[in-house]
């Protein structure tokens, strides 16, 4: 159990755990995949269907001995690719068309004219790749889920692989652990206890995290323009805005003297997205008429109900 060590007695409260996975040298069909998020309790939705066009992508890289592959026109409905064989003799590398194969995007089927043989092979290797699911994929899987759940994975190496998890969470981190072994593949656990030294290194791990959050988010509003992009795209930023600010009084114990700085930049964030929503609602549509009446204030906050507080006396 994460919840006990060796000396149990001697603990007063975990702050989390450090974890890590390994899905090197792992590739599963998508149904062994959704099998395991289903046994383990987690959304099957995790393992989305593929689409053709993606899945294509993949598969052509198996086929480019030899030769060049690129896009060559999309529409709504298909996509070609021009298959051109690549030699080379004692004066130049030459370039030869072989064919342009057309993909269905809707239902994966591909056609060629010039080289039905081609076709086929293509056909072969998508079909292989709309079932994979690679070390990528199976990656992907755990931090969506850790993001839909609106938990935490805070880096704790600069070249990534080892996470803190804190343990208002363990219960996702318990069935990330059953989702791996389900597969096959390692997912490693790290109790850190209160008091016995590793109270440092979460509240860096921790004001780290959310710093390099915040910095996304400040680049995704101040390069928002108001005139020319959806409006929806800040209204998704305004959200996960209030989401760090959930986070800052989730762990504020654990923060210490780092919650005030964060909340400056916090705030700091929040105004550079409320100038922006304020110049994109105060432009009138093309069809809409003048009116002297005001308009409607516009504001980013909104009362959030208490977060769970994660306890902790962290050392400078």
């Amino acid at each position: 159990m994460v919840n006990s060590l060796l000396n149990p007695g001697a603990i007063t409260s975990i702050l989390g755990e450090i974890v890590s996975w390994d899905f090197r040298g792992h590739s599963h069909k998508e149904s062994e995949v959704r099998d395991a998020l289903r046994v383990s309790g987690m959304p099957v939705e995790l393992c989305p269907d593929f689409k053709p066009r993606n899945a294509f992508k993949r598969a052509i890289q198996e086929l480019k001995d030899e030769r060049v592959i690129r896009m060559f026109s999309e529409d709504k409905l298909t996509v070609q690719f021009q298959f051109t064989r690549e030699s080379k003799d004692e004066r130049q590398i030459n370039y030869a068309k072989e064919a342009i194969i057309t993909l269905d995007k809707a239902t994966g089927d591909v056609t060629c004219t010039e080289r039905p043989d081609l076709a086929a092979s293509a056909k072969v290797k998508l079909d292989e790749k709309m079932s994979a699911r690679t070390p990528s994929d199976l990656h992907r899987v755990i931090e969506r889920y850790m993001e839909e759940r609106k938990g935490d994975l805070f880096l704790i190496r600069s070249a990534g692989g080892c996470y803190f998890v804190p343990n208002n969470h363990k219960d996702a981190s318990d069935r990330i652990d059953s989702f791996c072994s389900l597969l096959g593949a390692e997912y490693r656990r790290f109790p850190i206890a209160a008091g016995m030294g590793g109270e440092k290194s979460v509240k860096e791990s921790i004001g780290e995290g959310i710093e390099k959050t915040l910095a996304e988010y400040q680049q995704i509003a101040t390069e928002f323009d108001p005139l020319a992009q959806r409006q929806c795209k800040m209204a998704n930023l305004i959200e996960k805005v209030k989401l760090v600010k959930l986070k800052l009084e989730a762990y504020g114990l654990l923060l210490n003297e780092s919650k005030s700085r964060l909340a400056e930049k916090t705030a700091e964030v929040e105004g550079i997205i409320r100038q922006k929503v304020l110049v994109a609602t105060s432009q009138p549509k093309a069809d809409e008429p003048k009116s002297d009446e005001p308009k409607a204030e516009v504001t980013t906050e909104t009362e959030t109900a208490q977060p769970e507080t994660v306890e902790g006396n962290v050392a400078a």
